[in-house]
């Protein structure tokens, strides 16, 4: 042996830190989509309020949906071929208590965006099938959430004594 001196390196040094610096990316990206997951539980459809109502002081037709810690809200049908959606608009003035700790805020779909249309396709689907099935999107901080709510006329409530269609749905 010569006495220079002689320099030692592994050879599986570099692969080692490009393996923990790829582990490190992925658990990153695999703890920021668990927050996702976390905050689109949080996200919540409440319940779904359908009415035919006849009294004459409002609207005949109401659609709402009370939803928790959304930031935006749009209902979609599909019936016979064609196919409707909306915005919903928020009501801050309408918070209802639930039988949670949290409060539902009411969402009713905008009349003047589609929402015409929308009733519309859920009158024709229940009095054609008996059953509308509606589609809720919603957004919350960094979620979204898609939720298939289907109302059923049979399990619709009908009061005298001018027999009003009222459907509270929970999914």
């Amino acid at each position: 042996m010569s006495g220079a001196p002689h320099r030692c390196r592994a050879r599986g040094a570099g692969l080692i830190a490009l393996f923990a610096l790829a582990f490190g990316v992925a658990a990153g990206a695999a703890q920021a989509g668990a927050r996702d997951l976390e905050t689109a539980r949080w996200t919540k459809l409440d319940r779904l309020y359908y009415a035919d109502v006849r009294d004459g002081s409002s609207p005949r037709y109401h659609l709402a949906a009370y939803a928790k810690r959304a930031d935006s809200l749009r209902f979609t049908i599909s019936h016979d071929g064609d196919r409707a959606n909306a915005p919903g608009l928020f009501r801050d003035d309408k918070r209802v208590d639930t039988r949670e700790k949290d409060k539902a805020d009411e969402w009713v779909v905008d009349r003047e965006n589609g929402g015409r249309r929308v009733l519309r396709l859920i009158r024709a689907a229940l009095e054609e099938r008996g059953a509308a099935r509606v589609v809720v999107r919603m957004r919350g901080f960094h979620a979204r959430a898609k939720i298939v709510v289907v109302i059923v006329r049979a399990e619709c409530n009908v009061d005298p004594p001018s027999y009003p269609l009222t459907c509270i749905v929970e999914p």
